[in-house]
């Protein structure tokens, strides 16, 4: 169950990353969480991404498993057999722009994203937004 995605450049880091958000439900210890189709669409889950855990209940702790680029498993640790919900949050790079970082381009030396050569009008208006964050 997704709780949202947002596709939106997180303004204070230096990489374009991405986020979603969901939970999800333990079943004796273990669970395989499919990532939103419409996520994985606009980021690259071939490079590592990172994935958040937050326990809803009494468990001896959760850790992720198997990360792959369309889903990922979580299991309870030591063994655990327990049916605990929990709550994930994925962070993944933008795909396309997977090794752009922030440069100093603007006279008062305000960080903005690099720009790329994309033709693309909406590409434009994500950077155009990301440089106005200060």
């Amino acid at each position: 169950m997704h709780s949202g995605v947002q596709r939106n450049c997180r303004p204070g880091t230096s990489e374009n990353w991405f986020e979603d958000f969901g939970s999800a439900k333990l079943k004796e210890g273990k669970a395989v969480v499919e990532i939103d189709p419409t996520f994985v669409e606009t980021v690259n889950t071939d490079v590592d991404y990172h994935v958040f855990l937050t326990p809803r209940g009494q468990c001896m702790g959760l850790y992720v498993a198997n990360q792959k680029g369309t889903s990922f498993e979580v299991g309870e640790l030591n063994g655990g057999k327990s049916d605990v919900s929990f709550s994930y949050r994925i962070v993944a790079k933008r795909k396309g722009y997977e090794d752009q970082r922030l440069v100093k381009v603007n006279d008062d030396q305000t960080p903005t994203m690099a720009t790329t050569d994309s033709e693309n009008p909406q590409d434009q208006k994500v950077m155009e937004m990301v440089s106005q964050v200060k």
